[in-house]
Formats: structure tokens, C-alpha cells, sequence
């Protein structure tokens, strides 16, 4: 009679109780409580709890998969079965500090932890989205189902009052021996359904744009599977309702992700050599992406020839492409443009790209001769017509290396435990001739991921009028750069006459940190110059003998205190000017500090100066804040703030937030709850995004 149990159950984070006004035992493994309560709160007053009528614990020889399989005891010598307890509440309610969240007449599930199905509630106010109420429930505990080990599944039923409701499900699995072969396979899944009434907010030159239909979503499912014999085999499957879905719904996974396909890639690799085959379809034609079908790959690296100091390397591929230009917004207002190496096309494309090289030392200094040769054909370009290419490179790598060390130097300020300096000088001499123009060469392997693609269209427009400078033409940038140099560089299209010297002059400062009798070596400081002199500077950087002024600067003061610096420039008229600085410092438990600065100049028509501040701060025990905000100094108005203010209390935490975008014209508020005893991981919320602190909270139950 009143009676209270508490049990802690491995792989949980904390001690469930049980609260009861009859507590009966009906036989050796089958409980019955009535007027029962369950929660993790350490509180004598619980902060959340599930409370039914009755409660009924029993073993049940049920699992995921229908009966569980019978396992094998030892002491007995037969096959038992294989039982789960299972616990059924009727009549429940779900209270958080008394107040009814939810009522369901019957719950049933293992009883493996608290079976409470409430992720995370999140109620938040923007001029975006309206008044919106998320919310993300633990499918298996919803709907009364054993969870699978390494599985997670979670039901996201949303409204929106400006757009409409919203359902979705996120989730990964992990496991190992898949359909009876050896090996360990993982994948994510997320799928959005909305029925969408308002109009899109992308941004300044994009405030109201209409949608192409008001049901819309999204579905994604990656898989990698590790197969015997060093295979791996990699599958996505994605598809999208419209080209803005993603900007708008899940904008940092557009912003910063990978690009949504579908594809079946199929690879092995062992030591120095690798093949692979792949098929990838498109199934919209949003995005200017490149189906192959199919396409295979061979690659053989530093590969000794003879029992000769020579080595060889090799990657050969062969494939069918098709390339369709993007479709046309639905809405006129919806920025885009055709970029110039963009076309419909499809082509047989076949390519071999291989290299010899020699390398000795003379003293200090290591030399490596090379020569790179390359033969490509393609059956098809964008005028209609076939085009063989051959194309040659003679070369030579050289570095030399420097050091001294001060041992005796020694800052507590500084973390300096002794001091050395290593400084190598490295050049890159390079004399490349193609019979093909890169004009006539079609661009089937992608540059760039969908989302940088989608601004270049609007840059073309909204800053360029229409007509993009030579200097900040993507490809002939790649090609000055050298990007496709390399034996296994992703786009090999990216070659034309070219002779350069690539210079550069990279130092360390490096120290000792860590315990006396096991210290560790650290880069304390480095700097990296760059630049590259081009001998006939008329045809190959518009006129000037140097260009591609490179710099990459780090300070790393101490383990949570670092300054980054970087900066790219080019000495010809009207050129591109990046550079940006940053000083980060941060304590695990106390907070982080962040302050930069990143300037961007495009000729006389693009400039951009953003100064960026955030920080997290533990203030006590009980309360965490975040602020965050951007300001562009060279147009003279705020590019948005952010601050969340966290209650971090036993059983949840709760986030109370307000943030500002200019930019979109939004500002917005709101409120989250998130239990503690099982944090969500993954994306929720109107624009996909949630608040985690991370370190800055202490396990659960300390």
C-alpha cells in the first residue's frame, strides 16, 4: 500500500521511480499498481510525470519482429524463450508540473524506461512562419512499439498558422550483418509533409515568393553498408517538391549539407588502388545536376614501377551523362539565370589521367620531376558534335625544409613549455598544353553543391546585370588555380594552357602541452604564404606576373583560446579581395566567445563587410545564455541577432529565445521545452533548427 519503487536500467540516464496507491505482486514476473504514477524527477514533487488508473508489468515473448527468437541456456541445456517485459497503463496522463499535456486510454511498451513518447515542445512566433507549435513524440513509445538496438524514430506533428499544418518523421538505425552478410551498416531518414498556404521568405530579393504548390515536403534516406572484401555500398534515395522546399523549411541543411540525390555508388578500395561503378538518376530538375548512367572509375595511386624509384599513378573513368538545364521558377520573382557552362547535352564520356614521377633529394632539398598525361573524349557536347582532348603536363615539385627549437622557453601566459620553429619552402612548376580550348570542353562534373549554383544564378542578376566579370568566371578561376592539377581531382574538365609556379612559404611554431611524463607536440602558431607567378601573364592571370596572393593565419594561444586569420587576393585590376579574422576562446563548462570579421570584394559592384559577435555563458547552476549578432559595415545595417535565454532545471531544460533578420524582414519569438532524461537529437522547429548547449550542461543527475 503506497508504495514506491526505484530501479535504474542500463543505458538509461536516470533512476525510474514508481508510485503507487496498491502495489501486487501476481506472480514471479507480473505486477499490477493501480493509481500509479512513473518519472525519472529526482523532485519529491515530481516536474513531469505519467499517471493511469492502472499498470500492469508482465513478460511477454514479443519483440520487433513478431515472437522473439528462442536463445540457448547453458545451465539447461534447452532453447528458451527469449521474454521482454511489457508494460500496459490505462487511462493515462502525461503532466508536466501538474498541467495535462496529453491523454491516451491505453499505452503499451516494453517496460524498458519511462515509455514517455514527448520528445520536445517547441512554440515559437515569427512573421515567417505565424504562430507555430512543434512538436516531436518517440515513435516506438507512441505507438507501442519495441525499439530495435540502435534504431531511433521520431513523429513530428507541427502547426503553422501563416503556412499550415506539418507532419514528418526523422530517424537512423545502425546495426550489423545485414541479410546474412558480415559487415556493419548505418543510414538517416527524415520525411516532411505540408500543406502550405503562404509564400516563401528567402531573403531581401525573394520577400514573397509563391509557391508551385501548396503540398509540399521532402523525403531523404541515406544508407552505407560495409561489405566483406574492403567494399562499401552507398545508396540515397531523395526527392524534393520544389526547388525552394529546402531553403525555406530546412535552410542550414541547404546552406552547408550534401546535395540531395539519388545514387547507388558501389566501391571497393584496397591500399593504393580503388574502383567503383555508380548510377545516378535525377528525379527533378530543380538543380543543374549531372545524371550518370551509369558510370565507373579506376584509380591507382603512388604505385612503384619496376623496382624503380619512379612511381605511377592513374584514374581512368567511363561513363553515359546527361545534363539538363534547370527548370524556370514558377514565380517570375524568383531570381534565375542560366550559368555559361551550363547546357542540354548528354554524352558517352570517357577519361584517362595518368602521371610519372621521379622523385630524389639533393641534400636538403627533395625534387620531383613529373609528367602528366591525359586523353578524353567526349561523344557529344553542347554544339551536338564529338570532341577528342589530349593534354600534357611536364613538371617539378621542390620543398626544403628548416628548423631550430629554444628549449629553454618556457610562458605559463602563453602555454609555452619550449618553442620550436619549422619553416619549409615548397614550389610547384608546372608547364601544361591542351589541344582543346575549355570553351569547347562541356562541364558535366559539378563545380560546386546546389546551393552555391542557385546564388551564382542570382548573382549573375542582382549584382553582375547580367554579364559576369572573366576574373570570377567559376571555371577559368578553377583552372588559374590548378584545381584539377591533381591525378584524382573530381573535375577533370578543369585544364587548358597554362604554365605557372606555385610558391609557397609555410611556418610552425610548435610547443609541448599535456602531462610531464607523456607531453604531446602542438602547433602553437602557423602561417601559410602563397602565390603564383605566371610566365606568360597575358594569356593566363590579365596581364600581371603575379597573382592568387594566398595567407592562413592561426594562433593558438592556448587549448581554448585560438585567433584564425586568412586572406585571398589577386594584383590585376578590379579583383577579388577576401579576408577574414577571428578570435574564438572557450571554457568546456563556462561558455564561448566568438568575434570576427570577414570582408568579401568583387570588383567595383560587390562588397560585403560582415562583423559577426556571439557567446554562450553558464551564469549559474541554473541558467545559461546565448547571444549571437552581425552587422555589415560596409552597407551600414544589421544582418540579424539572436538571444536565447535556457532555465536548466532537473527534469527539463526550457529556452526562451527573440532573434531579428533584417535581411527577410522577420523577427520572431519563442519558447521550448526539452527533457533531459532523453534530449532530442536532430532537426526541429519551423526553420530546422534546434537548441543544443552541449558541454555547457552537467550529466544528468549530478
Amino acid at each position: 500500500m503506497n508504495a514506491e519503487l526505484k530501479t535504474k536500467i542500463d543505458g538509461f540516464a536516470a533512476k525510474v521511480r514508481v508510485r503507487a496507491s496498491q502495489l501486487r505482486q501476481l506472480t514471479l514476473k507480473t505486477y499490477q499498481a493501480n493509481n500509479a504514477s512513473i518519472t525519472t524527477s529526482e523532485f519529491a514533487k515530481p516536474g513531469y510525470e505519467l499517471r493511469a488508473s492502472e499498470i500492469f508489468i508482465e513478460p511477454r515473448n514479443v519483440g520487433w519482429n513478431g515472437e522473439n527468437p528462442a536463445k540457448f541456456n547453458p545451465t539447461t541445456g534447452e532453447y528458451e524463450p527469449d521474454e521482454t517485459l511489457w508494460a500496459t497503463a490505462v487511462d493515462t496522463t502525461f503532466l508536466v508540473e501538474d498541467v495535462p499535456l496529453f491523454y491516451l486510454p491505453q499505452l503499451s511498451a516494453p517496460a524498458e524506461d519511462p515509455n514517455i513518447p514527448l520528445r520536445n515542445v517547441n512554440i515559437q512566433y515569427d512573421r515567417i512562419f505565424g504562430f507555430q507549435v512543434d512538436t516531436v513524440w518517440d515513435a516506438f513509445k507512441l505507438f507501442g512499439l519495441d525499439k530495435p538496438e540502435g534504431q531511433r524514430w521520431d513523429l513530428q506533428l507541427d502547426y503553422l498558422s501563416f503556412r499550415g499544418p506539418r507532419v514528418g518523421i526523422d530517424g537512423s538505425y545502425r546495426g550489423r550483418d545485414r541479410f546474412g552478410y558480415a559487415g556493419e551498416y548505418r543510414g538517416t531518414a527524415w520525411s516532411t509533409l505540408i500543406y502550405d498556404t503562404g509564400n516563401d521568405n528567402l531573403g531581401r530579393d525573394r520577400l514573397s515568393l509563391i509557391p508551385k504548390q501548396e503540398l509540399r515536403g521532402g523525403i531523404s534516406v541515406r544508407d552505407r553498408w560495409e561489405l566483406p572484401y574492403d567494399m562499401t555500398l552507398d545508396s540515397e534515395f531523395a526527392f524534393l517538391s520544389d526547388r525552394n522546399y529546402l531553403e525555406q523549411y530546412r535552410e542550414r541543411d541547404y546552406d552547408v549539407g550534401k546535395d540531395y540525390e539519388s545514387v547507388l555508388y558501389l566501391k571497393q578500395q584496397q591500399q593504393n588502388w580503388a574502383w567503383s561503378a555508380m548510377v545516378r538518376p535525377q528525379l527533378y530538375n530543380y538543380y543543374n545536376n549531372t545524371q550518370w548512367l551509369p558510370r565507373g572509375d579506376l584509380t591507382l595511386l603512388g604505385e612503384p614501377l619496376f623496382d624503380t624509384p619512379i612511381t605511377f599513378s592513374s584514374h581512368s573513368y567511363a561513363g553515359y551523362a546527361v545534363e539538363r538545364i534547370a527548370d524556370t521558377p514558377t514565380d517570375p520573382n524568383d531570381y534565375f539565370s542560366v550559368l555559361p557552362y551550363e547546357a542540354n547535352a548528354s554524352s558517352g564520356v570517357f577519361s584517362t589521367k595518368n602521371e610519372l614521377d621521379a622523385p630524389f633529394q639533393l641534400g636538403p632539398v627533395n625534387f620531383v620531376p613529373y609528367v602528366q598525361g591525359e586523353a578524353d573524349y567526349w561523344t557529344q557536347t553542347d554544339n551536338g558534335e564529338a570532341l577528342g582532348r589530349l593534354y600534357g603536363v611536364l613538371g617539378l615539385r621542390s620543398s626544403v625544409e628548416f628548423w631550430r627549437a629554444w628549449p629553454e622557453v618556457s610562458s605559463d601566459l602563453f602555454a609555452l613549455n619550449g618553442l620550436a620553429h619549422k619553416m619549409t619552402f615548397d614550389l610547384d612548376w608546372s608547364n601544361a598544353q591542351s589541344t582543346a580550348d575549355l570553351s569547347e570542353v562541356p562541364q558535366f562534373n559539378e563545380i560546386d553543391d546546389n546551393s552555391q549554383e542557385q546564388f551564382r544564378r542570382r548573382l549573375l542578376r542582382n549584382t553582375f546585370n547580367g554579364t559576369v566579370p572573366n576574373q570570377f568566371q567559376p571555371r577559368f578561376f578553377g583552372v588559374r588555380s590548378g584545381v584539377a592539377s591533381g591525378v584524382s581531382a573530381p573535375f577533370n574538365e578543369l585544364v587548358d594552357d597554362m604554365q605557372a609556379v606555385r610558391l609557397g612559404f609555410r611556418n610552425r611554431l610548435q610547443t609541448k602541452s599535456g602531462p610531464l611524463n607523456a607531453p604531446r607536440i602542438r602547433d602553437w602558431m602557423t602561417l601559410d604564404l602563397e602565390t603564383t607567378f605566371f610566365p606568360n601573364s597575358n594569356r593566363d592571370n590579365f596581364g600581371q606576373s603575379f597573382g592568387l596572393y594566398g595567407m592562413r593565419y592561426n594562433w593558438y594561444i592556448s587549448d581554448r583560446t585560438s585567433i584564425t586569420a586568412g586572406a585571398l587576393t589577386d594584383s590585376f585590376d578590379n579583383p577579388e579581395r577576401l579576408f577574414n579574422v577571428g578570435i574564438m576562446s572557450q571554457r568546456s563548462t563556462r561558455g564561448t566567445v566568438y568575434l570576427g570579421f570577414r570582408k568579401i570584394e568583387g570588383g567595383p559592384l560587390l562588397d560585403s563587410q560582415i562583423a559577426t559577435a556571439s557567446y554562450s555563458y553558464v551564469m549559474s547552476q541554473k541558467w545559461i545564455s546565448t547571444l549571437s549578432a552581425a552587422y555589415d559595415l560596409a552597407e551600414g545595417e544589421s544582418r540579424g541577432q539572436s538571444m536565447t535565454l535556457t532555465r536548466v532545471g532537473a527534469d527539463f531544460l526550457m529556452h526562451f529565445g527573440l532573434s531579428a533578420d533584417p535581411m527577410k524582414n522577420n523577427y520572431s519569438v519563442g519558447f521550448s521545452v526539452e527533457p533531459r532524461f532523453a534530449p532530442f537529437v536532430g532537426n526541429y522547429g519551423a526553420g530546422g533548427s534546434g537548441t543544443q548547449l552541449g558541454s555547457l550542461l552537467q550529466p544528468y543527475g549530478r
